[in-house]
């Protein structure tokens, strides 16, 4: 999603903005969705058990998970010593 359809999925289609508004909240949307996924520190990941994310071990960018059993990132069943993580983008809409 881009900004402007984030915001009117919050706000409705319909909703009439006014200039400055629309250029503010589009400002902050833009931020935040930017900042959202970019890699972050692994000790900021979420530790939600078996949720998706990018992990970065320096190397490698690999998609993994958390196993909170042993209380670390695996990818494939391997353990991964990741130094950063990202959320999962959107998938692309499909035509």
């Amino acid at each position: 999603m881009n900004p402007l359809e984030i915001i009117q999925t919050v706000y409705g289609k319909d909703y009439e903005f006014g200039e400055k508004e629309l250029s503010t909240l589009y400002e902050v949307v833009k931020l935040a969705t930017r900042n959202c996924l970019e890699w972050q520190p692994i000790e900021t990941a979420p530790k939600v058990p078996f949720e998706n994310v990018l992990l970065w071990d320096g190397e490698d960018v690999r998609l993994g998970f958390y196993w909170p059993r042993h209380e670390k990132f695996y990818s494939d069943f391997d353990v991964v010593y990741a130094t950063h993580w990202m959320p999962m983008p959107e998938l692309p809409e499909e035509d």
